[in-house]
């Protein structure tokens, strides 16, 4: 069995978590995997402004609403909601205390990711993505 070995860490940063020092993690783990490079990029949904309706959309409709209930997937949601996620992905505005159903969120990330970047050499942090 062929063991594979990390090539590279790519830690996304949309700027929004001020509580991460996104540099900082970057030089932690530069430390601890010598041999391994770490980078350290912007917003991944920035590399693609023409789908962010399609992105707001997909992120509107996996937000949880109430915790304390089944999730409902995939439900349809509203305008307003749709372009609260759009302004957030532009940039425009801020978001806090809202809760993604992680599996799903996991598959959009996996859409944004470059499909080059998908393979067992590269770990990418799907998340400083402060959704």
């Amino acid at each position: 069995m062929k063991v594979r070995q990390i090539e590279k860490v790519l830690l996304y940063n949309e700027g929004s978590a001020e509580e991460l020092n996104i540099e900082q993690i970057a030089e932690y783990l530069r430390e601890k995997l010598r041999k391994v490079q770490v980078r350290v990029r912007g917003n991944p949904l920035a590399f693609c402004p023409e789908r962010s309706q399609d992105y707001a959309r997909k992120f509107a409709s996996i937000k949880i609403q109430d915790a304390g209930r089944e999730i409902a997937f995939e439900q349809e949601p509203l305008y307003g909601e749709i372009e609260y996620e759009k302004r957030r992905i532009l940039g425009k505005t801020r978001s806090f205390g809202i809760l993604y159903e992680g599996f799903h969120l996991q598959r959009i990330f996996s859409e944004i990711v470059p499909r080059e970047e998908r393979s067992l050499e590269f770990i990418s942090n799907g998340k400083n993505l402060a959704l």
